[in-house]
């Protein structure tokens, strides 16, 4: 097919062999102005695809006329396909979501997984840190927009390994809690808990003294798609502030079949990622306050020990400096409560004094720092 041999890696001997025959089927691609006929080989369609194969060995209207019709193709991409029928194409990112398609109806496993392997790498790259809403990724949402239509494609098409990248991605970013939960929306949720389905019923174990062999829970288990997203909503930490979504709305009383058909799973869901977010973030402010009442002070107290010329403004910035180290190490908590950036000056007050009890000296000199965020409304006295 000579709109098929432009720049194209040199063929293998048996499609030279077939070559050297002439062209004895004709596919008809597209329809009006935009149709374009493809001189084709029946031997090389038949060798690589079970669908030509089986169109071409029974009284189809295509083997009698000697000729495919495409009408709802595109002939450029037809044209690509074709180049992997003689086997000289080759899968890569930049063509990889359109041959998949292809490579699906007309059961050509083997280039499929290469599209499969190709998209899989695709989402691998990203990290959750990537969607952080504190990022430094100004098209998060778009990113995460476009994964979601990513998992709908892979589901369609049958892209086992992509589908499994993308629950493992997004599982992730859910756990990221406050950092990411703008980007579940409802309609985004929406499409997650459909790929959870189909949802099983299972009874677990009690161990421990005293249990009984009939004693257990009932735990809603995902066979879908999205099974580590589902694993998420449904597994406790005290450590994040997590709690299992089926004993918070008493899903357990529930049969598998029932959940399917609630409408309202989705939006509970949504409730659950939020509130667990907000569960984040307060115990971010916690830690953090925690930490500003006791780190900060002695790191001051470190800077000023061993001085014996301190006067207030000195303090002042002994304790600015211990305020600003503390930001930086602990600017994952700071996001988490919307603090990108060290406060400004004139949103962080520090006064520092003198002891009015002893003399200037390594030992006599104390700093009190009040800080203000007035942006968060939250005041921290050290």
């Amino acid at each position: 097919m000579s709109d098929v041999d432009e720049e194209q890696p040199p063929s293998s001997p048996m499609t030279k062999k077939i070559r050297s025959l002439p062209p004895d089927i004709v596919v008809e691609v597209g329809t009006g102005e935009a149709m374009r006929q493809f001189d084709c080989y029946k031997a090389a369609l038949c060798f690589a695809s079970p669908v030509f194969d089986l169109m071409f060995s029974n009284d189809m209207a295509e083997n009698n006329d000697d000729r495919v019709r495409l009408p709802e193709k595109d002939p450029g991409e037809f044209k690509l396909f074709y180049s992997f029928i003689e086997h000289t194409g080759r899968v890569n990112s930049d063509n990889a979501l359109t041959l998949a398609p292809w490579f699906h109806e007309f059961q050509m496993k083997r280039y499929l997984e290469e599209c499969d392997e190709m998209l899989e790498g695709s989402i691998t790259d990203y990290t959750r840190r990537d969607f952080y809403i504190h990022g430094e990724n100004k098209n998060r949402e778009e990113y995460f927009a476009s994964i979601l239509g990513q998992l709908q494609f892979a589901v369609r098409f049958d892209l086992d390994d992509t589908i499994s990248a993308i629950d493992v991605l997004i599982a992730d970013i859910a756990k990221a809690g406050c950092e990411t939960i703008d980007l579940f929306t409802v309609q985004h949720v929406r499409t997650l808990v459909e790929h959870c389905f189909p949802l099983e019923k299972k009874k677990v174990r009690r161990f421990g003294e005293g249990a009984e062999a009939s004693d257990g829970v009932y735990r809603i288990a995902s066979n879908g798609n999205c099974r580590l997203f589902w694993k998420y909503l449904t597994t406790s930490s005290c450590v994040t502030g997590q709690s299992d979504f089926v004993e918070d709305y008493e899903l357990a009383n529930m049969t598998a079949e029932e959940l399917a058909e609630n409408k309202m799973l989705p939006l509970l869901v949504h409730s659950h990622m939020n509130r667990t977010a907000e569960k984040m973030k307060s115990l971010a402010a916690v830690k953090l306050i925690k930490s500003l009442h006791t780190d900060v002070p002695e790191a001051v107290h470190d800077r000023l020990e061993f001085k014996t010329d301190i006067t207030a403004d000195k303090a002042k910035a002994e304790a600015l400096g211990a305020l600003r180290t503390h930001f930086k190490t602990n600017k994952g908590d700071f996001e988490k409560l919307g603090m990108k950036k060290i406060p400004k000056s004139q949103r962080l007050k520090v006064v520092a004094r003198l002891s009015t009890n002893s003399s200037v000296s390594s030992t006599g000199a104390v700093a009190d720092a009040t800080w203000t965020n007035r942006h968060r409304g939250t005041r921290l006295s050290l």
